[in-house]
């Protein structure tokens, strides 16, 4: 079956999914590790959510002051 990239889009049959929530699939270790920062929020992390987190997430949405 031939599934998304969830960070570059790409498409493709050999994708790994997200072993925290099993819901998004990623073509490389680099798209996954450039996804987590937004994707933390809607995954089930085995660590919690820290307020570094947040802070990386409004720098990455521009809403760091």
């Amino acid at each position: 079956m031939v599934r998304e990239c969830n960070t570059c889009r790409e498409e493709s049959s050999d994708l790994k999914r997200c072993s925290g929530c099993h819901k998004v699939w990623y073509c490389s270790v680099s798209c996954q590790k450039s996804a987590w920062v937004q994707h933390i929020f809607a995954c089930k992390p085995r660590c919690p959510i820290t307020t570094a987190d947040h802070l990386a997430l409004a720098v990455i949405n521009n809403l760091f002051p």
